[in-house]
């Protein structure tokens, strides 16, 4: 632990991150489709994708830091919640662009 630089600490923070995003994105995926097939819009999902992907990302520091566990716990953890409020910033962005160019072409 005493050997880790600032290079290798966000190189583990963008392997938690990719790991906690692609888990969560094929997770997403999984669930639209179930509720999708069921006609349900619940009002959890968006709890429930976020508490996988902290969930995903603190498996992924753990693994990434197994001689320090608390460590590990604080960069999947982090790197997490950071990955999930960076893709709901985007998607945000892109709806209300969407939504913007879908007034304006209105007639």
């Amino acid at each position: 632990m005493n050997d880790l630089d600032m290079a290798s600490l966000i190189q583990n923070m963008v392997l938690c991150a990719l790991a906690a995003g692609s888990i969560t994105e094929a997770v997403r995926r999984g669930l639209n489709g179930w509720l999708k097939a069921h006609d349900s819009k619940p009002w959890w999902k968006a709890s429930a994708l976020r508490a996988v992907a902290v969930v995903c990302g603190a498996g992924a520091g753990l693994l990434m830091f197994p001689d320090a566990m608390r460590t590990g716990l604080l960069v999947g953890i982090g790197s997490a919640n950071l990955t999930t409020e960076a893709i709901g910033s985007v998607r945000r962005f892109m709806k209300s662009r969407v939504a913007a160019t879908d007034e304006a072409t209105d007639f």
